[in-house]
């Protein structure tokens, strides 16, 4: 490992490397330890060159163009144990995506490809709509944290769920949501194409899509959640 340049810049710390790769902070450190990532040492302190970063993330499985919104459905239902999504897809897809996910170093590190899986639609409405329109769509988020014994507290102030394309005027004439941003914002429609819908019956996403969007949230609290769920997925999935 060098000795830091005190002239360096463009420098990350391990937790902002990790934040992202979309990774652990010990992630990064056993890629250093590994020599995948490049390194300096301030004292005690670890960073990480944002060149290096980038290097990672071109090489990585991960990189490359996002897989359509079925092959994306297909990846997150296998590595929750269920096979009809992947089943759906012609044999050769269908055999890319196990070699994909083998090689793969981890799930948060997979991010990128997943990004069309559904569209993120912030509105607002009453606040007593979060409760009730949670029985309308398929959990996630802060919304599937108590079903999957996460460590958050869903008040029930927020509504975060996947829906079909088609579901969504419906839901906004019913329940007289309009658009909204940031906190204003207390219902996330997460759309997912009609053509792409895989999720029918269901009442919670596959947890990989759960740890995939809280990874996406403001507070800490929930992408540490998200990491340690992704970590659970991606040592019990069985492709």
């Amino acid at each position: 490992m060098e000795a830091l340049p005190l002239s360096e810049r463009g420098l990350l710390s391990v937790s902002e490397a990790a934040r992202e790769l979309g990774v652990s902070a010990q992630r990064v450190r056993a890629l250093v330890a590994d020599g995948r990532l490049d390194a300096y040492r301030a004292g005690r302190v670890l960073l990480i060159p944002a060149e290096s970063l980038a290097d990672r993330a071109a090489a990585a499985p991960g990189g490359g163009r996002p897989w359509s919104a079925a092959m994306a459905w297909a990846a997150l239902l296998l590595l929750d144990g269920d096979p009809a999504g992947a089943d759906a897809l012609g044999s050769r897809d269908r055999w890319r995506l196990r070699q994909r996910l083998a090689a793969a170093d981890d799930l948060l590190g997979l991010a990128p490809r997943f990004v069309n899986r559904a569209a993120v639609r912030p509105f607002a409405g009453h606040s007593s709509i979060p409760a009730r329109i949670v029985g309308d769509g398929v959990r996630s988020g802060i919304s599937a944290a108590g079903v999957l014994g996460l460590d958050l507290i869903d008040d029930g102030s927020v509504a975060d769920v996947y829906v079909p394309a088609g579901m969504v005027a419906g839901l906004r004439d019913r329940y007289r949501l309009v658009p909204a941003a940031g906190r204003a914002a207390n219902v996330l429609l997460r759309v997912v194409a009609d053509d792409a819908w895989a999720l029918a019956g269901r009442q919670v996403a596959p947890r990989g899509a759960v740890a995939l969007d809280l990874a996406h949230a403001n507070d800490s609290r929930s992408r540490a959640a998200a990491v340690q769920l992704a970590a659970r997925v991606w040592v019990e999935a069985d492709w």
